[in-house]
């Protein structure tokens, strides 16, 4: 994903809380991971959306996610992109679909089915909204969003 500045990304942020947008909560491998949830009319082209700021350190970084996205499965999603965004860049090929991997095994067996069609529909959106974003991402990132949607393709 592309790279921001500590500034860039405080500024969002600042933005976010300066709106009321709500600030939750998740852990992952026990380290408290905060998200925003935001209003549809962020992004009204793409109907489950999610948002990554990072400038490629784990201390710098803001999470979001579309309040369209089922309660129940905001913190799974953003604990998907976080642990995709944060491989090394000998590790980046794959990484989307590895972190895909990964939450689907921590995610609850009563969440499972449920989880996976919605799932596919969230990695779908981006794939209609990359070509007409190009400066938005970096090379790499539509194929790794695309192998996630085939292997959830697969599971169903």
């Amino acid at each position: 994903m592309k790279q921001f500045s500590k500034e860039q990304i405080d500024a969002v942020r600042n933005y976010f809380r300066g709106q009321d947008f709500s600030e939750m909560t998740t852990e992952l491998n026990g380290k408290k991971l905060s998200y925003f949830v935001l209003p549809k009319t962020l992004e009204p082209n793409v109907p489950d959306f999610a948002c990554k700021m990072s400038e490629g350190t784990l201390d710098s970084h803001l999470l979001g996610i579309s309040s369209n996205v089922n309660e129940e499965f905001r913190p799974h999603a953003m604990s998907l992109i976080y642990m995709a965004t944060q491989q090394s860049e000998q590790d980046y090929h794959r990484r989307y679909l590895e972190a895909l991997e990964r939450e689907l095994s921590v995610v609850p067996d009563y969440l499972q089915q449920g989880y996976i069609l919605p799932g596919q529909t969230f990695f779908e959106n981006p794939m209609g909204y990359f070509p007409s974003h190009p400066d938005d991402f970096i090379e790499g990132d539509l194929g790794e969003i695309r192998e996630s949607f085939m292997r959830l393709d697969e599971m169903l």
